[in-house]
């Protein structure tokens, strides 16, 4: 898929720690200008560990237009270690963009 869109995420703290914690993406085409009229979410995942029967866990954070096409939402981040943090960009109910990032929290 090609990307419409160019994403950035921040938390605070700037290192997620378990608990809430305020999640923030921002949003731009390509041309650099700011989408103010999307659905934005941030999906964290991490997947199973068996061996310590752990299942995989997911959530997903629904994002809020403040301004100048940051979205913002607070999300809990249930277990410290490595998640991976995909932001999901819908315009009119169609997706233009998602970025993976990698995220450790504490």
């Amino acid at each position: 898929m090609t990307q419409d869109v160019d994403i950035t995420l921040t938390s605070k703290p700037a290192q997620p720690m378990v608990g809430d914690n305020t999640i923030e993406a921002s949003v731009s085409g390509v041309d650099g200008t700011p989408i103010t009229d999307a659905e934005v979410a941030a999906m964290f995942y991490m997947p199973a560990i068996p061996a310590m029967k752990m299942p995989e866990m997911k959530n997903t954070v629904t994002l809020k237009h403040q301004k100048d096409g940051r979205y913002v939402g607070t999300g809990q981040v249930t277990m410290a270690g490595q998640w991976d943090v995909t932001v999901i960009v819908k315009r009119g109910g169609k997706e233009v963009g998602s970025k993976k990032f990698p995220v450790y929290a504490r």
